[in-house]
């Protein structure tokens, strides 16, 4: 991630909740297309979402240690 942030210009933006909130972006987003490609029977785009979210869950466990904060 840290290559395309580098020349990113508004680095107030970058602050130590950033990666939290992509994260939790990509969680939702992950959950709108496996349910749209449960509803539309293409398993095989399903099982491939239901890794990438299995994925982003198990890096969103890691902000719940106790020694996290935003």
């Amino acid at each position: 991630m840290s290559p395309l942030l580098e020349g990113y210009p508004y680095r107030e933006c970058l602050n130590e909740g950033f990666e939290l909130r992509l994260n939790l972006h990509k969680l939702a987003l992950l959950i709108g297309y496996l349910a749209h490609h449960m509803r539309i029977g293409n398993v095989k785009e399903a099982k491939s979402n239901a890794r990438a979210l299995r994925e982003t869950l198990k890096t969103l466990k890691e902000y719940t240690s106790p020694s996290f904060s935003v």
